[in-house]
């Protein structure tokens, strides 16, 4: 991993730090007068929350080209996250749509601020609930148009809560291995140690809750350090820290997620004596006839069906 983005509300932080960060569009939008930043950052366009409280975006793909036009100005900008529509069972229920249409519509809004910003750095998001949802979706940008093999970076939605598990692994590795260069939402820790040789970069703002719950830094008068810039760079650095050590292998992954084939057979299997296995098309759309149809996972001889359920490691 290259890099690891702090997640915050405080766009003042740009000007107080030079640890890059993943800083809401909202909190941006509402400042008559802009920061300059004195690091590296990323514009989150804050899906999640908007999504969740109306059940759709209310800015358009024009108007939020305006803002990240403006946002510009702050300089040090790596990229821009489009107005995608992450797949959660709590965001559908919310929308009242389907994991094909939110694949649709985020695709439509990185096609859309493409052709009315160019010039800005828009970067195109996998979403997904499924496994198989991600290559389908991939599929989608490839018959676009999108090359995601020569994109800087390539975000995947969705995997927050589901992050370090086998499936989520899976996906990640496999695009990994065929040469994208990926970013991962809204990470922790642990998920961290399972996918970080997979991810180029990451954010997270686990650091905000943990600082609720953990006494105030010496010294400190507010209330906690859920806002607090020098509780979230030391978390920053202690993450880092720990990321330097070993992470689990996938056979240690796969060996604490391993289950018994249903009736119907396994999910996914990959030959022995192979890295790579062709995705069948009754559980995984292959992207095509090629490499990109393969599954990439170093070290593992095979794979049983995949585990439903969300389990953390």
């Amino acid at each position: 991993m290259e890099i690891f983005y702090l997640g915050t509300h405080q766009p003042n932080w740009l000007e107080e730090t030079a640890e890059p960060l993943f800083v809401a569009r909202q909190r941006l939008a509402e400042r008559k007068t802009l920061p300059r930043a004195l690091g590296p950052w990323a514009l989150d366009s804050g899906g999640f929350n908007e999504l969740r409280l109306h059940g759709r975006w209310r800015i358009t793909a024009a108007q939020y080209a305006r803002e990240v036009r403006r946002f510009m100005e702050i300089g040090n900008m790596n990229w821009a996250a489009p107005l995608d529509w992450m797949c959660e069972p709590l965001i559908l229920k919310a929308t009242g749509l389907t994991v094909a249409e939110h694949q649709w519509r985020t695709l439509r809004n990185f096609l859309e601020l493409r052709e009315i910003a160019p010039e800005l750095p828009w970067i195109p998001v996998l979403q997904g609930w499924g496994m198989g949802d991600y290559y389908e979706h991939a599929n989608e940008y490839e018959r676009a148009g999108v090359n995601l093999l020569a994109e800087p970076i390539v975000g995947v939605g969705t995997v927050c809560r589901r992050q370090g598990t086998l499936s989520v692994s899976a996906v990640l590795g496999s695009f990994h291995d065929e040469g994208m260069r990926l970013h991962g939402f809204g990470y922790k820790r642990t998920g961290l140690k399972f996918d970080q040789r997979f991810l180029v970069s990451a954010d997270s703002l686990a650091w905000s809750k943990s600082a609720f719950y953990a006494p105030r830094i010496p010294g400190h008068t507010h209330k906690s350090c859920s806002n607090c810039i020098e509780y979230a760079e030391e978390w920053r650095a202690e993450t880092l820290d720990a990321l330097d050590l070993p992470g689990p292998t996938m056979r240690e992954v796969r060996e604490r997620f391993e289950r018994k084939p249903g009736p119907k057979g396994p999910a996914l299997q990959v030959p022995r004596g192979r890295a790579s296995a062709r995705l069948a098309p009754a559980h995984v759309p292959p992207w095509r006839e090629g490499p990109l149809g393969q599954l990439s996972l170093p070290g593992l001889p095979s794979l049983p069906s995949l585990p439903k359920a969300r389990r953390r490691v």
